[in-house]
């Protein structure tokens, strides 16, 4: 314990050096005297590169690469402006690197959009009447079709298929933005009301497609508000399975092929929901979700790897797990 104090009191006296010096660069006049002359991290001696090149980061241009000193050392150091004052004084912690989502056209898209906190974000019909409004009014912006969703108290769970990757954070920004607008002027708050980033999964149609409409619309269910997805007035599960009228909806191909007319669709469609979903697909359906990974078998993960040129595949977390050798 006492070696961990000691090097986070050294890891702080390194960064308060690094600040004093930057400030000792910043100018006097105008606005100039907020903001750091160029290359101001280029020249500073004995600091290594793990405790200042997060920092680095915090730039006007924050897509130009760091980049190497020619000394023996290979400092890291900022880009160097183009004009005086593009670089900017500021510091943060370490910079967890996010995940990159995977959104390809015509692909099925499971997304999760959960409440700050887990907090409610919907407090009365009205508020999910206007969050369908939004939706509907994003989903003719975009272009995305809405297979599945539901609206429960303090998540939203989304099935649609993009016809052009873009138009998924298009919709998402489109409609968190109108209905958090409404929200903070209807109950006089300030701030966000989702948390974090939307979490999304691609899905494989043929295998996981009709798997995933029944978890989404099962979730009332799991979460013991309703005994039956019929009686949840907030899912699409009344337009797919007892034909009410929902103009969000439209049809996804594998549900228009289970019949062909309507009645026996909805007929076939019911009788899915007659058995339980297994635990273990459960499981898979939220570990794809949390990671942000696609949904599918092996032959879905080769073809995703064709199509973006990396391998993405849910995994648990922590070390993989030794097989004992058999006997």
């Amino acid at each position: 314990m006492l070696v961990w104090y000691l090097g986070y009191l050294k890891l702080l006296l390194r960064r308060c050096l690094v600040f004093l010096y930057a400030r000792s660069k910043i100018g006097n006049k105008g606005a100039a005297s907020h903001r750091v002359r160029q290359k101001p991290f280029s020249a500073l001696p004995n600091v290594t590169p793990r405790f200042y090149k997060n920092s680095l980061r915090e730039v006007v241009q924050p897509n130009l690469p760091l980049q190497r000193d020619a000394s023996p050392a290979g400092r890291l150091r900022a880009p160097e402006s183009k004009g005086p004052g593009s670089i900017k004084l500021g510091y943060t912690s370490v910079i967890m690197p996010r995940r990159p989502r995977i959104h390809l056209p015509g692909v099925p898209l499971h997304i999760v959009q959960r409440g700050h906190n887990r907090d409610a974000c919907f407090f009365v019909d009205d508020d999910y009447l206007a969050y369908r409004h939004w939706l509907g009014g994003a989903l003719k912006e975009s272009g995305c079709a809405l297979h599945a969703y539901v609206l429960m108290t303090n998540h939203v769970h989304l099935l649609l298929s993009p016809p052009q990757p873009q138009d998924v954070p298009r919709l998402i920004i489109s409609l968190g933005r109108r209905y958090v607008q409404c929200i903070n002027k209807t109950y006089r708050r300030t701030g966000t009301l989702w948390d974090s980033r939307y979490k999304s999964s691609l899905v494989q149609e043929d295998t996981y497609l009709l798997l995933c409409q029944r978890y989404i619309e099962l979730n009332p269910v799991r979460a013991a508000m309703v005994d039956d997805p019929a009686h949840y007035r907030w899912s699409s599960y009344a337009a797919n399975a007892l034909g009410q009228s929902d103009s969000l909806i439209t049809p996804h191909p594998l549900y228009t092929a289970m019949a062909a007319d309507d009645a026996g669709r909805r007929e076939n469609y019911r009788a899915l929901f007659r058995s339980q979903i297994d635990s273990s697909a459960i499981a898979d359906i939220r570990l794809a979700l949390g990671q942000s990974q696609p949904l599918g078998n092996a032959r879905f993960m080769d073809t995703i790897e064709q199509m973006t040129g990396q391998r993405r595949e849910a995994k648990p977390r922590g070390r993989p797990r030794m097989q004992r050798p058999e006997s």
